[in-house]
């Protein structure tokens, strides 16, 4: 699982687990069902596909997706 915090460091204080290290520890503090929501929100609004489109308007053709830290 990616580390999201070393990417926004803010990322698990705004879901209301603050000083987690990873979405497995946040779930376990706030519980699944407000995690899952949480994360739903959270993914559905990181990279829109209109951020892919003004990427693309500069001529950006690449994104690095990581997958582990």
């Amino acid at each position: 699982m990616e580390v999201e915090s070393g990417n926004d460091p803010n990322i698990y204080n705004t879901l209301g687990c603050p000083g987690a290290a990873d979405e497995w520890t946040c779930c376990e503090t706030i519980g699944k069902a407000k995690c899952g929501a949480a994360l739903e929100a959270r993914y559905a609004s990181f990279i829109t596909p209109a951020d892919i489109d003004y990427m693309k308007a500069y001529g950006i053709n690449t994104v690095r997706i990581p997958t582990s830290k």
